[in-house]
């Protein structure tokens, strides 16, 4: 459904005026989920978080953000579209692939409540694009490699030092499949400083 179609179908439960106003507050707007939840949306090459309170921020917009090109414009037409989608709670990570070869990694990050009177901020950031470039360099010339699907999960394993501080911040597995069957498979998880780390 086009943004606008969305907007309409809507207009009468939720007030879809982005530009926040000095009488508005959280306490009296409606959230578009009972949980308070923001919306990650795709379509075909671009990326879309809506806010979970309309009007509380503009919505976060990435756009053509995996968009390759193989010269083939029937093959592209059918299969260049965010099609995949995966998320790791527990990362804050959503994965976004391709169905034209890449996957695309997205942090979502939120500021502490009560850090505006309009309600929730929060907003998404890209990380990083896969296959890393030494795996794209493995297939130079390179074919067009479709993506078949995408898989997370969590690795079961943990370190003598998080053992002691009892905490678990598992590291996941992210397998890409590919038309020729290739599989490729990544290590994700985040340090100390909230950094997202990729193997």
């Amino acid at each position: 459904m086009h943004a606008r179609e969305f907007y309409e179908k809507h207009a009468d439960e939720f007030d879809f005026d982005y530009i926040p106003h000095a009488h508005r507050d959280a306490e009296n707007r409606k959230f578009i989920l009972p949980d308070r939840s923001a919306i990650l949306r795709t379509f075909n090459n671009d990326v879309q978080l809506l806010p979970p309170c309309p009007g509380s921020m503009f919505p976060t917009v990435c756009r053509g953000v995996v968009r390759q090109r193989f010269g083939n414009l029937a093959v592209e037409i059918h299969m260049d579209r965010l099609n995949m989608l995966a998320a790791i709670p527990e990362l804050s990570l959503v994965v976004v692939g391709s169905q034209i070869g890449r996957a695309a990694l997205f942090s979502l990050t939120k500021l502490p409540d009560g850090y505006s009177k309009y309600g929730p901020v929060v907003t998404c950031r890209l990380d990083l694009i896969l296959p890393l470039k030494k795996h794209e360099h493995a297939w130079d010339p390179k074919p067009n490699m479709h993506l078949l699907g995408i898989a997370v999960a969590p690795l079961q394993t943990t370190t003598t030092d998080e053992s002691k501080e009892g905490k678990w911040p598992r590291r996941w597995r992210l397998i890409l499949h590919y038309v020729n069957h290739t599989i490729l498979s990544y290590e994700l998880w985040r340090d100390n400083k909230d950094t997202l780390i990729v193997t």
